[in-house]
């Protein structure tokens, strides 16, 4: 019988590493996860009323396949893991099926918590993982907003963050240049913007005592960081959460990323594309970002400025979102430009209102090694 464990959220401010920090956890025996971000919000939407086993188990199968073959993974690339990035995994469906139906009447009615539980039981035991030193259960949400979403549970929130600047270039260059641009939109931008300004300063709505992670100190100070996190938690240090996996297969990153990512890079640094950003922007962002900059540790990578022209300037981010769909013949988008340039310099607006309010208010910090 599974067994009453503790949870762990893991989301990010945007391209900040959370599926790193995902793949960094896989192979260790206190930890429970399935291989991918799985939106329990979208999911328990569907499930809710209709809260029986055999639609519960169609709902789950049908919506995430590739927990169960991993060709079905897209843009995650759990397709090319080992060391060759030719290695795969499948997942018996008919023994997820009849261990899932052996155990669900031992859950409480409708306990969402309870089926989370028994999901990632069912699963270990079809991969014929142990499951008797489990204390956690790490759930990839990825979006703190959609843990409001869920019923009500406690547990522990991971944030994984990065520079405010690099993470905004992170964003563009991986989405923009993948799938055609589908992925990255002129909604997509402002929705990014949108996240970087407000949500770790909101983090204390979601969880008290939220554990911010910086992308940077992961790579550059693993080890150290990596023990004090499993000394919070209360769980063992294993040496293979130096090593990205999934299914105890190397994992090279997603598709985003280029499906190239060394692991752990000590020498990490953020690299800024130029054509991302007029020096104007840069002041903007760190001008809206300096007291997370300076709390944070980050390094300025210009002078923060003041000015208030310059919001109702186009960014050189969204010039060249609009570029690219003009020239890529995607007029629905273009079309759509000038109603989300306008949405973003009301955000930026918003948020000089809102830091105003709540000045010297600032009360998150990262998790120092």
């Amino acid at each position: 019988m599974f067994k009453k464990v503790k949870f762990i959220v893991l989301c990010v401010g945007g391209r900040a590493g959370s599926d790193f920090f995902h793949a960094l956890m896989d192979n260790h025996d206190q930890i429970s996860q399935l291989p991918g971000c799985i939106y329990y919000d979208e999911f328990y939407k569907k499930i809710k009323n209709e809260f029986n086993a055999k639609f519960i188990l169609k709902t789950f199968l049908k919506d995430y396949n590739f927990l169960f073959n991993s060709k079905l993974s897209g843009s995650e690339c759990h397709d090319k893991l080992g060391k060759n990035k030719k290695e795969k995994y499948k997942v018996d469906t008919a023994k997820f099926k009849k261990i899932f139906y052996k155990n669900f009447s031992k859950i409480n009615n409708s306990n969402f918590e309870n089926l989370i539980n028994l999901l990632h039981y069912t699963y270990y035991l079809a991969c014929n993982r142990k499951t008797t030193k489990i204390k956690y259960i790490l759930l990839n949400l990825h979006h703190c907003e959609r843990i409001k979403k869920i019923p009500s549970f406690n547990f522990r929130l991971i944030y994984m963050y990065r520079h405010p600047i690099a993470m905004v270039n992170s964003a563009v260059k991986s989405k923009i240049f993948t799938y055609k641009g589908s992925l990255f939109t002129p909604r997509t931008l402002v929705w990014y913007l949108k996240r970087l300004l407000f949500e770790v300063r909101i983090l204390n709505d979601y969880c008290k005592k939220p554990i911010i992670i910086k992308l940077e100190d992961l790579h550059r100070d693993n080890k150290l960081l990596i023990q004090k996190l499993c000394k919070s938690l209360g769980i063992t240090y294993k040496k293979t959460m130096l090593e990205p996996t999934f299914h105890n297969k190397r994992w090279w990153g997603d598709k985003f990323s280029g499906n190239n990512m060394p692991g752990i890079n000590r020498k990490f640094e953020n690299k800024i594309n130029p054509n991302f950003f007029y020096n104007k922007d840069i002041e903007i962002f760190e001008y809206l970002t300096n007291d997370i900059i300076k709390k944070f540790r980050y390094r300025f990578f210009a002078k923060p400025k003041k000015s208030f022209l310059n919001f109702f300037l186009p960014l050189k981010i969204e010039i060249f979102v609009l570029n690219f769909f003009w020239n890529n013949i995607k007029f629905k988008q273009v079309l759509s430009f000038p109603l989300f340039y306008f949405l973003r310099i009301i955000y930026f607006f918003k948020f000089l209102i809102y830091k105003k309010l709540n000045q010297n208010n600032l009360k998150i910090n990262y998790f120092k090694k």
